[in-house]
């Protein structure tokens, strides 16, 4: 795995099969307005210039208790919507039904840890989140909810306009489990938002790419649900282009979604990464459901356009 990390010289023939690989993800794609049909064309990568790449060789996280003029890594493991680190709000969403408590290193702040530590975890150069049913002594210190996992944000640390933001990654497979990748504003909790994916566990291959506004002071937004391979069997490269004009999404560098840019969205924003447990839409997880549940990923990349060469 950690050779993954590494840019190989590919042959032509590895090359091919990659493009067939890829086009074979873009099988047919469900589309809410005002989204726009996908080309299937390939990501052109002739000019990025990478402004942020983690590929986790270590987990860099900031430490809650920290000052935030004093807080220093990479990731906050926590929302920045409660009045603490450690409130409800910063921890998980009550109103999307969510099950679970984000947990860390940090929180929660007394009793035994056998559970937070094993929240975030290096494996091999992977990143892994890691949610887990929690037991009587536990619930008690996470506000009585059923699940404990983890998040990560870029919130405070890193945020950009524009660009192209990527993951490697494999999800987990079963009934309520929903990891996400997707971006808010610096200045506010959203929308606008833009969601690079959400899964969910029990269809393993189904895709949704997302994108939230109040442009003109009117909610409104775009969907399309991408028909896959199976996500849960092996890593993949999940892709958003987001320019000026146009949203567009890529797996393993193949087009399958494209949205118009809404008005709202032309300001920089942050990455959150999480795994969600239950809610409204997912479901509540069955009986089938292996826990521990691992969202596994392998980096995390950013990258601005540069101008053509003339």
């Amino acid at each position: 795995m950690a050779a993954t990390k590494n840019r190989m010289k590919s042959s032509t023939f590895g090359a091919l099969v990659r493009r067939l690989i890829g086009a074979s993800l873009l099988l047919f794609a469900m589309a809410g307005a005002p989204a726009q049909a996908a080309t299937g064309s390939r990501l052109d990568r002739s000019t990025l210039v990478t402004t942020f790449e983690d590929n986790f060789d270590v987990f860099d996280a900031v430490n809650p208790h920290d000052p935030p003029n004093e807080q220093l890594g990479t990731w906050k493991t926590w929302h920045p919507f409660g009045s603490t680190p450690f409130a409800l709000i910063s921890r998980t969403f009550p109103n999307n039904g969510e099950m679970q408590v984000y947990v860390d290193a940090h929180f929660p702040q007394q009793g035994p840890r056998t559970i937070p530590e094993r929240s975030h975890t290096i494996r091999d150069g992977v990143l892994i989140l890691q949610a887990e049913r929690a037991g009587p002594d536990m619930r008690r210190r996470i506000h009585n909810r059923a699940y404990t996992s983890a998040m990560i944000s870029s919130w405070g640390r890193f945020s950009q306009r524009y660009g192209v933001f990527e993951m490697r990654a494999k999800f987990p497979l079963g009934k309520g489990l929903w990891p996400a990748f997707w971006l808010l504003p610096d200045n506010s909790g959203g929308p606008p938002e833009i969601d690079i994916f959400e899964f969910l566990g029990q269809t393993p291959t189904t895709l949704h790419t997302t994108m939230h506004s109040l442009a003109g002071g009117r909610r409104s937004g775009a969907t399309r649900a991408v028909q896959t391979a199976d996500l849960t069997r092996d890593f993949h490269t999940f892709t958003l282009d987001w320019s000026r004009e146009h949203l567009i999404y890529y797996i393993d560098d193949v087009e399958v979604a494209r949205f118009p840019t809404a008005g709202d969205m032309h300001q920089p924003m942050y990455m959150i990464a999480n795994l969600a447990v239950g809610g409204k839409w997912p479901g509540a997880p069955d009986a089938s459901v292996v826990f521990p549940a691992k969202f596994e990923i392998d980096w995390i990349r950013v990258h601005r356009r540069a101008p053509a060469p003339r």
